[in-house]
């Protein structure tokens, strides 16, 4: 049995809506559970308006002190805990969905993710070097699956004593991105394409990503295509501007999505409607 998964708060809503409306026009004969992993920043109007765009999904209320507060950015290690699944996929809230991305089905190692960015040398020729000579092999956990024998009590149980040991060190400040990497940097791995998780710096130059068969944009940085003048967030302005034809694609997808559903996902923390 596989399980989707994902991290979301109040702030991360409108990216969510979109992503999971995208997601499911090019996925509609996938129908494994979809989990939401949050702490108390997620309303309950929010899930609700959630529940009413994918109705199989679920919510987590995640209470360890490990993943709350200030230690927050460690929640996308929760699928790792998820043993009772055969393969759990982690799907960062901040995309945009433009394809298929079927392929991650078919992984069979451990872990699978795609490189930090557009790499093109042999897959073996990164794997077959010693870590500390491979930076360039560093991956990026916006996309990633999960299987055994790394989804196990064992693994997460490791993960988590990184995140403790990463609590007490003065000087070591390791992301949950960075644990995944410094963990797993032995481990039989898999490597995506990055056309699974093309990150938004890809586009600082502007291509088309469909002519590249990008199935999946992730808005990294601190710029996200909702956060705009009125909405309450940090403005589209000075060096993000550069990214505003790839936020476009995002704005596209949102206004297909205000035609589905009848209300503006960028609206949805004050006037959304909810359904009955």
């Amino acid at each position: 049995m596989k399980l989707l998964t994902s991290v979301c708060n109040d702030r991360y809503l409108p990216g969510l809506l979109v992503f999971l409306h995208s997601f499911k026009k090019h996925h509609p004969h996938w129908s494994y559970p979809f989990k939401i992993y949050h702490r108390d920043d997620l309303s309950e109007r929010s899930i609700d308006l959630l529940k009413r765009i994918y109705p199989g999904i679920s919510f987590e209320l995640i209470t360890d002190p490990n993943f709350c507060g200030k230690h927050a950015h460690y929640m996308c290690l929760l699928p790792f805990k998820e043993i009772d699944y055969e393969q759990v996929i982690f799907l960062d809230c901040d995309m945009l969905c433009l394809g298929a991305i079927d392929e991650i089905l078919e992984v069979r190692k451990g872990f699978a993710a795609c490189l930090g960015f557009e790499f093109q040398f042999p897959k073996r020729l990164i794997h077959n070097i010693p870590w500390y000579l491979r930076p360039l092999g560093y991956l990026n956990t916006g996309v990633f699956s999960v299987k055994k024998p790394l989804l196990s009590e064992s693994t997460f149980g490791k993960l988590v004593q990184e995140i403790e040991k990463n609590m007490k060190s003065k000087t070591q400040k390791l992301w949950d991105q960075d644990i995944i990497n410094a963990h797993l940097r032995f481990a039989d791995k898999s490597l995506l394409p990055f056309t699974l998780n093309a990150q938004k710096n890809l586009f600082k130059t502007y291509f088309n990503p469909k002519d590249r068969d990008v199935r999946i944009i992730h808005y990294t940085g601190g710029a996200k295509p909702w956060y705009t003048p009125g909405n309450g967030f940090l403005p589209l302005e000075g060096r993000y501007l550069r990214y505003k034809p790839i936020h476009d694609l995002w704005h596209l997808e949102r206004q297909d999505f205000i035609a589905t559903y009848h209300f503006d996902p960028m609206a949805s923390l004050a006037t959304a409607p909810v359904a009955p």
